[in-house]
């Protein structure tokens, strides 16, 4: 639900299309914009999966916390296991696919675009990766401390 918020961005896409007389382009586009909120939307529930958990938020991240961790295991226990990695796959499946349909919407400032966000997500990933594995620590040391 949260993924849609960016469906009111279809509107003036297909004004666009239809002012130019392109109104078979515009299912296209929208299922471009589906994928792209999606993928901006699980970034957000990953990068803040501490605050949504606190505040109580249902989001797919968690639910998939909730379901996938073991039973004694905290939910940032998980995310280092495991759900951080499953989270960035996911991420990555999806910009595969709006990198496909930038080429096939015939858009290089789009595919300028999606490279450039995918640089950025694969340096703030890596960033990502390093502070949870000093997480890690940190919470082994904690526990057997």
């Amino acid at each position: 639900m949260s993924a849609q918020k960016t469906c009111a961005v279809k509107i003036p896409v297909a004004a666009v299309f239809f002012t130019y007389d392109y109104p078979e382009r515009i299912q296209q586009w929208e299922q471009f914009i589906d994928i792209f909120g999606r993928w901006h939307q699980m970034l957000d529930d990953i990068r803040d999966f501490p605050e949504d958990e606190r505040e109580k938020h249902c989001t797919y991240f968690l639910s998939e916390a909730q379901r996938k961790k073991r039973p004694d295991e905290l939910v940032v226990d998980w995310v280092i296991r495991e759900g951080h990695d499953w989270g960035v796959k996911i991420l990555n499946d999806w910009m595969a696919q709006m990198e496909e349909m930038a080429t096939e919407l015939k858009s290089p400032l789009l595919s300028n675009y999606l490279n450039y966000r995918k640089q950025t997500f694969s340096e703030q990933e890596h960033n990502s990766k390093l502070a949870l594995l000093n997480l890690q620590e940190i919470l082994s040391s904690l526990k057997h401390g």
